[in-house]
């Protein structure tokens, strides 16, 4: 009876640190995406790229805690992003700026997609 009460208090533990991750996970990608859709379309350089850069150190900040549950590789690929992203508003390349934004907004997607409490992300 008693190894039932431990096995049953680990798994309340478990249960309870998956949710606190999933939360955590989902408001940073809340957070992000927020910042990314407050970029202006059109690049301006004079003040875009300080924007970028804030998102830039947003991401750093948050990087550690995140890399507890996501991958380095997936962090580290929004971070390049976000460097190519401030090089183009800084060039005034509206285009690759806003193929950059792109690729930004499904990274940030991929990564609350890849830690979203779904019976084929548990198995």
């Amino acid at each position: 009876m008693k190894g039932c009460v431990i096995g049953g208090v680990v798994l309340a533990v478990v249960i309870l640190l998956v949710t606190v991750n999933a939360v955590f996970v989902r408001n940073t990608v809340e957070r992000l995406t927020a910042a990314l859709d407050a970029l202006p379309e059109i690049p301006d350089p004079s003040t875009t790229p300080a924007e970028i850069t804030a998102l830039r150190e947003l991401l750093g900040s948050l990087e550690t805690p995140l890399g507890l549950s996501v991958s380095y590789a997936v962090t580290d690929k929004v971070t390049e992003a976000l460097y190519c992203l401030e090089a183009a508003a800084g060039a005034e390349d509206v285009f690759q700026y806003r193929e950059t934004l792109a690729l930004l907004r499904d990274l940030v997607e991929d990564i609350g997609r890849l830690e979203r409490i779904a019976l084929c992300n548990i198995l």
